[in-house]
């Protein structure tokens, strides 16, 4: 059994997406972006247009390494177990 990259495509797919479409509308982001808001509505917390970013993208990297990392296990546990 060999590593399937079939089963990361559609995670790699959505992440290229989303690195495109935030670089395609980044400009668009006032430099501070508001994050957390009061029961009222009014915004209590801010991020840097760069930070709102990260934490926008850096999810999705963690959930494709994630999908990588439980294939490749998988895979190798296939290997180790005998089948193929």
């Amino acid at each position: 059994m060999s590593f399937r990259w079939s089963y990361i495509i559609a995670p790699l797919a959505i992440l290229l997406l989303s690195i495109i479409l935030s670089a395609y509308f980044y400009h668009l982001l006032p430099t501070e972006v508001a994050v957390h808001f009061e029961l009222d509505g009014t915004p209590d917390g801010w991020l840097s247009r760069e930070m709102t970013m990260v934490w926008v993208l850096l999810p999705q990297l963690l959930l494709v390494l994630l999908a990588g990392a439980i294939t490749w296990g998988i895979t190798k546990l296939g290997i180790l177990s005998g089948q193929t």
